[in-house]
């Protein structure tokens, strides 16, 4: 991961210690070393916060985008903007390259043993909300993973990016003048490195989008071959435009399969195993297929847990803690726990599922449990309340 750019000062900053997965902890450590110190982690973490458009994370670097994000829109369409910034490199698997970061013997996906002090500006970590920064590296992590799967290494670079595409659609700059590699494959449609140019060359030349002949059914996709689908430009790299297409063919025959049997159809159609064809449907959005996924409940408490014992004094107290099983030490059903996670076919069986955590289940031991016991349910009240805004919950389609 590489870092290029990103705003020095913005006001008074201020230091806190973080507690981070540790594929987020090294790769923030990696970069500040590569770097010369150039790039603390504060100031990579920083840029990757804002470099996300689902963070709420803005600064001057933010308004710039927006200024150019309307260009686009003027001399193209709303989504143009959208598209590009969903362009990824190919074959890059964001989260899998970060763990092999890690060393064997350590889980990526575990909290740092150690807290990692980082520094960044106040208005950031206003922006970020309180109830945000004790699950920080939960919450950046989707965030750092884009990064990686992107080919812009900051804002600016895609900002530049951006702005010569807008200069191109308005006629001031030709395709032998950009200095974007990005750029270039966006407006002539040809690229073996990155996927998703394909909307954006769509909308620059005003072309109808390439792919199947119209009429095309599941039947006919079924029988086609490799090559078949490689002369129509759905080649194995273009996953994206691959399962686009297929959920396209299902939707106009009026079809509505389950995952698994949209899973099952992807097999048949692309050649593909059960994981790579997972990855096709998780890429498509299946109106029909409904439901709330919890995530995430079970290693907050445990984090949680851990954090209170540290907090006891007392050594004796703190080795009857460390044993004590989560569910018991923040006095929370154990059934309720250990069965939270999970998909919900309604939005109102997940509420019932996390309002079971709600009610004190067992006797107090020591203050740190009426403590975790607090955070916890506070922190699950905030998972229903705040219609699951946060990382834990994962809503796979309005209900």
């Amino acid at each position: 991961m590489k870092v290029t750019s990103t705003l020095s000062r913005q006001g008074a900053t201020t230091e806190r210690n973080l507690k981070l997965p540790n594929f987020v902890y090294i790769a923030l450590r990696d970069v500040s070393r590569s770097q010369n110190k150039e790039f603390t982690q504060g100031k990579t973490l920083y840029e990757l916060l804002h470099f996300d458009p689902e963070k709420p994370c803005t600064d001057e670097i933010s308004k710039t985008e927006s200024f150019v994000d309307g260009r686009l829109a003027e001399l193209g369409t709303d989504s143009l903007s959208d598209y590009l910034n969903q362009i990824k490199i190919i074959d890059v698997d964001g989260k899998k390259a970060l763990g092999n970061d890690v060393p064997d013997d350590v889980d990526p996906d575990e909290i740092t043993t150690g807290q990692v002090r980082v520094r960044m500006p106040d208005t950031t970590w206003e922006q970020i909300h309180d109830e945000r920064e004790r699950y920080l590296g939960e919450w950046i992590a989707p965030s750092l993973i884009k990064f990686v799967e992107s080919p812009f290494n900051s804002r600016m670079e895609r900002i530049n990016t951006k702005q010569e595409i807008a200069e191109f659609l308005d006629g001031s700059l030709d395709v032998d003048e950009m200095e974007s590699e990005i750029a270039v494959a966006c407006v002539t449609g040809e690229s073996d490195r990155f996927t998703g140019i394909s909307k954006v060359y769509t909308i620059i030349n005003d072309e109808t989008v390439s792919g199947l002949p119209d009429g095309t059914t599941l039947a006919d996709m079924k029988a086609m071959t490799t090559e078949e689908f490689n002369s129509y430009g759905l080649t194995q790299k273009n996953r994206r435009e691959r399962a686009e297409q297929l959920e396209s063919v299902v939707e106009s025959e009026g079809l509505e399969p389950s995952e698994e049997e949209m899973i099952e159809i992807v097999r048949q159609v692309y050649d593909v195993g059960s994981q790579p064809a997972r990855e096709y449907v998780e890429m498509m959005e299946l109106d029909w297929i409904s439901g709330v996924e919890v995530e995430g409940v079970f290693e907050l408490a445990k984090e949680i847990k851990s954090d209170h014992v540290e907090l006891i004094t007392d050594d004796k107290h703190q080795a009857q803690s460390q044993r004590m099983p989560i569910h018991e030490f923040l006095m929370v059903n154990k059934e309720a726990l250990h069965n939270a996670d999970g998909r919900y076919e309604t939005r109102e069986e997940a509420e019932e599922a996390l309002e079971n955590l709600l009610e004190r289940d067992s006797s107090l031991t020591n203050t740190q449990q009426k403590k975790a016991h607090n955070d916890f349910t506070g922190a699950i009240e905030e998972l229903i309340d705040k219609g699951y805004e946060l990382l834990f919950i994962a809503e796979i389609s309005e209900v």
